[in-house]
């Protein structure tokens, strides 16, 4: 429980009390995944929110039977279809779990009442729009580098991937073949 509170307390750019992870806590319940199960199945409209207890997920876009992986969420991360949660609409991503995943799930409805009654939820939630913001333009750097570059920082940033992810998703992600990115895997003596 720690690290998990610990990782939501680095989600956004404005701080986490114990009285409103405690909120957050009352009004969650634990919803577990197997590996490759859905979280989330476009063309579903799903507008709650899960936070990633234990866990890797991917978010993608089915592209004529291709995916197109958009992000990896682990422990701490939010996630939900604004589709579904903003505009009541079918999700056009689909989000799966990498390895079994343990979510904390907060309906629409208790979502929807802590940002009634709760300005520092409000104030947290604005936080993590503001920090994910911020890591969309180091993405967009970051895929900017060449795919042996690219392939390290995920090594150094986010090994967890490389750990649970299959390469055909890794390699998704980073904008390039699996047999490219098995090259790069060869030239850094990775096998």
């Amino acid at each position: 429980m720690a690290d998990f509170k610990s990782e939501l307390f680095q989600e956004s750019d404005f701080p986490m009390s114990d009285i409103l992870f405690d909120m957050i806590m009352d009004v969650g319940h634990e919803k577990v995944f197997e590996r490759g199960e859905s979280i989330i199945r476009a063309g579903s409209t799903v507008p709650d929110v899960f936070i990633i207890y234990d866990g890797v997920v991917k978010g993608f876009l089915n592209l004529n039977g291709v995916e197109k992986i958009l992000y990896f969420g682990s422990c701490g991360t939010l996630l939900t279809t604004m589709h579904s949660f903003s505009c009541s609409q079918p999700s056009v991503i689909d989000v799966e779990a990498c390895t079994k995943v343990t979510a904390i799930c907060v309906l629409k409805q208790d979502f929807d009442h802590l940002m009634d009654t709760s300005i520092e939820f409000c104030k947290w939630i604005a936080g993590i729009f503001s920090r994910r913001c911020y890591y969309q333009e180091v993405k967009a750097k970051i895929m900017c580098g060449d795919s042996k570059w690219r392939y390290r920082w995920i090594q150094k940033c986010r090994p967890e991937l490389l750990q649970n992810v299959p390469q055909k998703s890794i390699a998704s992600y980073l904008g390039i073949t699996e047999q490219h990115l098995s090259r790069i895997r060869r030239s850094l003596h990775i096998l």
